[in-house]
């Protein structure tokens, strides 16, 4: 946790595309969950690969517009941009 809370100053502070990844790698199993809670599963085939794709455009989404200020959890946020997106 207190890792999360440093990389997230870290990338607020200069906005590196590096951070960003890391950030992006570090949340991808929340856009699993949260197709898996809107029972999609792999057994899809391509579409799940597809409705996947669109999850993580959501959450590149949800690091661009994150803003610590309101104080909510990152993974709160970005599990509601995941699923507009892929809604």
């Amino acid at each position: 946790m207190r890792d999360d809370a440093e990389l997230w100053a870290r990338f607020l502070a200069a906005r590196d595309p590096e951070l960003r990844e890391a950030i992006v790698l570090r949340y991808v199993p929340l856009v699993h969950f949260v197709l898996t809670r809107l029972g999609l599963s792999p057994t899809l085939g391509p579409n799940y690969e597809d409705l996947v794709s669109q999850g993580l455009l959501g959450l590149i989404e949800a690091v661009d517009r994150y803003d610590v200020k309101y104080g909510t959890q990152f993974s709160t946020y970005a599990a509601l941009r995941v699923r507009g997106r892929v809604l």
